[in-house]
């Protein structure tokens, strides 16, 4: 007899929201440096690439139950790109990556963790600022552990970038599992930061390092960074027995934009 998917859970991360890499809401109104009312529209292919992006996971999943935002939500007064921003003003950006999120229905529930130091900030921390700028729907993680969907998911935004993904989270698996007095008996690791996808399964558990949604960054060319980036989100499928599938098929590889 066939499983029917019982739950669904959103995972996404690395939006980048107001790099000229990342994503731009094109009729967001904000304030420029004298407090006057801005439009912002879109400065270049990748925003309105991105932005269609956005649109078709919308179409898709504006009503999901629950969508897990692993951090880096905005890319924040970020120290290596400088310039490369919409806009400096923190709480601009957390103002706009507010408007994102509100798009899912008021249904969702979303959990936002904390990103990169240099990108969430340090006197705001980007996330937990957008959380209350979204409602009651939103809650904010330093990093999450909780049951949700009948299962217990462990998410941090932190994740080494080391050649061998698979390895990293294999290794991250082996450390959560071994400190389960402390977290429980966790179903489901979701790591970040890379803006690489990768998933492993054991017996024991699943392990997804998400997708982002920033394409190729000066600062990812000074580093010599070859490898595209994936962008995209991945939906987590829970049957009536608690077990996880994961739905890659919207992952795609990076398009070259220039």
């Amino acid at each position: 007899m066939e499983i029917e998917i019982r739950e669904q859970i959103l995972l996404l991360s690395d939006t980048h929201i107001m790099s000229n890499w990342g994503l731009l809401y094109p009729d967001h109104i904000g304030k420029d440096a004298r407090g006057c009312k801005i439009k912002y529209v879109f400065q270049n292919d990748i925003q309105e690439y991105n932005q269609n992006l956005w649109a078709n996971m919308m179409n898709r999943y504006r009503k999901i139950r629950y969508v897990i935002g692993n951090g880096d939500i905005v890319d924040g007064k970020n120290p290596f790109g400088i310039g490369h921003v919409c806009s400096n003003d923190p709480y601009e950006q957390t103002s706009m990556a507010a408007h994102y999120f509100s798009d899912f229905s008021n249904s969702t529930e979303i959990h936002l963790t904390k990103g990169t130091g240099y990108h969430c900030g340090r006197d705001l921390i980007a996330e937990e600022d957008i959380a209350e700028k979204v409602g009651s729907n939103c809650t904010y993680h330093d990093e999450l552990v909780m049951d949700m969907a009948g299962i217990r998911i462990f998410a941090n935004h932190h994740s080494a970038h080391t050649k061998n993904k698979a390895a990293s989270i294999e290794t991250k698996m082996k450390e959560v599992q071994g400190a389960s007095d402390y977290y429980g008996k966790v179903d489901l690791l979701v790591l970040s930061h890379n803006h690489v996808y990768t998933s492993v399964s054991n017996k024991y558990m699943t392990g997804v390092m998400t997708p982002g949604w920033q394409h190729k960054t000066p600062y990812a060319v000074d580093k010599n960074l070859i490898a595209p980036s994936d962008l995209g989100w991945v939906i987590i499928n829970i049957d009536d027995e608690n077990k996880i599938t994961v739905d890659d098929s919207a992952v795609i590889q990076c398009p070259n934009l220039k």
